[in-house]
């Protein structure tokens, strides 16, 4: 999804130097874009460490035999666990330390999962196989990790948000969280659109990732659901987010929204409103002890 802004932009251009409108299809290939680890990028562990956060990196395998690679921080068995999968073009290290710089000692246990394909996991990534991973990612957690399904917390972001809100609706969860998150596919590009290229533009969406999203996911999952999204997000604007807090509503949810000022796509917790919700969120959840999440 952090595509779009260039995607347009090149669109736009070739219109104005052809004299003409750009046709542009939004596909899997299009939206799927694997980032491998840098190869000279020093062990997240240590990295982890410098910061005084304690973690080690796992293994995951999936049914088809591809190992996914995570890393894993356990602060208290009794806290939250979130497993956390990050938006298109990002990977589980960096993840890792981006929640580690802005909780400093993570207020919950965090397993953050590379998409297949990315960081270190293996694979060539499809839309089906990685939200099918999201569910190997929980039995993980839940088996392997020994953590309770009452404890564990699903937090997507971007195209991660795809793959929570699918987990969600396989597995028993004590929350959600989608931060950054759509409607659907077709909502997403309309949305993306500035109004000065639509005269210019023309997008279609592919078979493969028509109705995408998490509209189905907010009207069918039960589980306390936290929305997050930056008032200054271009890629996924706020629009999208009210409109699925407008839906699970309409079904009965419970949902509380954030949409926090100044913040863009993928920044909503490096401000102090969104950190802080989170973490009043994480202790709001009926089915954990609340008492036992410390204050950020």
């Amino acid at each position: 999804m952090s595509l779009a802004a260039n995607v347009f932009r090149v669109l736009l251009l070739g219109c104005l130097m052809l004299g003409g409108c750009a046709h542009y299809t939004v596909d899997q290939r299009a939206v799927l874009k694997p980032t491998p680890e840098p190869a000279d990028a020093r062990p997240v562990v240590e990295r982890l460490a410098a910061l005084g956060v304690s973690g080690e990196t796992r293994s995951i395998t999936t049914d088809d035999g591809v190992k996914l690679h995570a890393v894993w921080i356990q602060r208290d068995p009794s806290w939250p666990t979130v497993i956390y999968f990050g938006g298109n073009m990002t990977i589980a290290s960096n993840n890792a330390l981006y929640l580690a710089r802005q909780f400093g000692e993570l207020p919950f246990n965090l397993l953050a999962v590379d998409h297949r394909g990315s960081g270190f996991s293996e694979g060539k990534p499809t839309v089906d196989r990685i939200m099918q991973d999201a569910v190997v990612a929980y039995d993980y957690a839940r088996h392997t990790l020994g953590v309770a399904p009452e404890q564990i917390v699903l937090h997507g972001f971007s195209m991660g948000s795809f793959m929570a809100g699918y987990a969600s609706l396989h597995r028993p969860i004590a929350g959600l969280v989608l931060e950054g998150s759509a409607t659907t596919t077709e909502d997403w590009v309309k949305t993306s659109i500035p109004w000065y290229f639509k005269p210019f533009v023309r997008i279609d969406v592919a078979q493969d990732m028509r109705g995408r999203g998490n509209m189905q996911v907010v009207e069918q999952q039960k589980a306390p659901l936290l929305l997050m999204v930056g008032s200054e997000d271009r890629q996924t604007r706020a629009v999208l987010t009210e409109r699925l807090a407008k839906a699970a509503r309409s079904h009965g949810h419970k949902v509380e929204v954030l949409v926090v000022k100044n913040a863009g796509h993928g920044d909503v917790l490096s401000h102090a409103e969104g950190r802080q919700t989170y973490v009043s969120w994480l202790q709001s959840l009926s089915s954990l002890q609340a008492a036992a999440i410390p204050a950020s």
